[in-house]
């Protein structure tokens, strides 16, 4: 079983954000449930039995679009701060979610006033 140490090293490469990749998942998170929920309202008319499985996809998609906001939150999607603060709060207005009370910055402000 390798050692801490080896694991650490051994992901480093990891652990920075890479700008390609979170613009990446950033287009294909929003854009895939925009297109997901596009299909949807044009399959409508159509059969509620071919809309109704695309729903599943656009979850799917939601749950991403979450993700992104919840690695925002800890300031891992992008290096820059207000980066990570504006997508983030973008992001919560798809999954109806609160950024700040998500946001790692933000939630000892909340216990404390709890």
């Amino acid at each position: 079983m390798p050692q801490m140490d080896e694991l650490l090293t051994g992901t480093k490469a990891f652990q920075a954000p890479i700008l390609a990749c979170s613009l990446g998942q950033l287009a294909t998170s929003f854009g895939g449930f925009f297109a997901t929920c596009t299909a949807m309202y044009l399959c409508l008319p159509v059969s509620l039995w071919i809309t109704l499985p695309m729903s599943a996809l656009a979850a799917g998609f939601l749950v991403r679009i979450f993700i992104i906001q919840h690695d925002c939150g800890h300031g891992s999607f992008f290096r820059s701060r207000r980066a990570n603060e504006l997508i983030g709060s973008l992001c919560s207005l798809m999954t109806l979610t609160p950024y700040a009370f998500w946001s790692a910055r933000q939630a000892p402000r909340f216990l404390e006033q709890s």
